[in-house]
């Protein structure tokens, strides 16, 4: 058996790898370990070693044990070296780093020298420069997360606050900008400028004038309640710090009740929940200016709340109405009203 056929046959038993990329690396990595074994050396008359070694190695495999792990070793750079569960493997990309550094240093490692120094407070577990783990850090300002938090901070929680500091490095001084509790112990923390990260979906805004939503409601004066058969389909608005109508009567028992709420806010920061005691599904999160719709079937008659689900100013206690549900053909007619218990408008 020589090694083309050996690779074969391991790439046989590591059918189940999907990836063809990952099969091949696995099936060279174990060829070339049996290869500085010698195995096909001891193996002329049968395949017994062959056999017993990679069946061994193959059952590892499957049982999630990296393949360094099972060898005994790791490349890094040009060199070898023994691992096992207790040392962390070497990553690609650590071993392109530490070659962009030695390129980068190669010339001036000799000039080095320390500019300057800043007391810390107090023992420093870990530094942080934004993007160090980048080819290209950004330089300005340096994070030091420090251990021993002493009398740093009030001991007022159940977990002591940590201590860290930032300092900015632009400059042949280094000088602290901002000294800052965390919490949990300083360990590996990574930054990056806010720019980088910024509006990555987090600021949902739509404008009203935009929301073409078939159930929009673009404003209370738009508000209403519509009966089509055993379906009551509900305008609705949502605006600091109330609901538009918040009153509502008229529902019966077996009508299937549709809330198309429209948040009038224009303030990205400002989303409204929407909710009814008994529904059956999870309530509404609504974006400022966006228009969201939740189906409840009431399964009882009785008076059931309805309310706001986040938090949205002072007043968020009282973002509430109620909806009143009649029997089954009943005469209670379908009426609806904002702030008050008296029917604004019939249908």
């Amino acid at each position: 058996m020589n090694k083309q056929e050996l690779c074969q046959l391991c790439l046989n038993e590591l059918s189940y790898i999907e990836d063809e990329r990952e099969k091949l690396n696995v099936a060279n990595i174990i060829c070339d370990y049996l290869e500085k074994q010698n195995i096909w050396d001891r193996s002329k008359a049968d395949f017994q070693a062959i056999n017993e070694t990679l069946n061994h190695i193959m059952a590892q495999i499957k049982q999630d044990v990296p393949i360094q792990y099972i060898l005994g070793e790791a490349p890094f750079m040009q060199w070898m070296f023994s691992v096992n569960k207790n040392v962390l493997i070497p990553r690609p990309e650590t071993e392109e780093l530490f070659d962009y550094a030695m390129r980068s240093l190669s010339s001036t490692i000799e000039s080095l020298k320390v500019l300057d120094r800043v007391p810390t407070y107090y023992s420093v577990g870990h530094l942080c420069i934004p993007g160090g783990d980048s080819k290209k850090p950004f330089g300005k300002y340096l994070i030091a997360y420090n251990k021993i938090t002493k009398d740093r901070y009030l001991p007022t929680g159940p977990e002591l606050a940590q201590s860290a500091q930032i300092f900015d490095i632009s400059g042949d001084k280094m000088e602290l900008v901002l000294d800052f509790p965390t919490i949990g112990e300083p360990h590996y923390a990574q930054a990056a400028p806010a720019d980088l990260i910024r509006n990555n979906g987090q600021l949902k805004f739509y404008k009203i004038a935009d929301n073409n939503h078939p159930f929009v409601t673009k404003g209370e004066k738009e508000a209403k309640v519509v009966r089509q058969g055993n379906q009551v389909h509900v305008y609705m608005t949502s605006i600091r710090s109330h609901f538009a109508p918040d009153n509502i009567e008229g529902v019966k028992l077996g009508d299937e009740v549709y809330f198309h709420v429209t948040n009038l806010e224009q303030d990205w920061d400002v989303p409204h929940g929407f909710a009814i005691k008994g529904a059956d599904n999870g309530e509404l999160l609504i974006m400022p200016g966006e228009t969201a719709t939740l189906k409840w079937k009431p399964n009882r008659v009785g008076i059931f709340p309805m309310y706001c689900t986040d938090f949205c100013s002072a007043l968020h206690q009282e973002m509430q109405g109620y909806v009143r549900v009649s029997p089954a053909g009943s005469a209670v007619p379908l009426t609806w009203s904002v702030g008050t218990n008296l029917p604004a408008a019939t249908k």
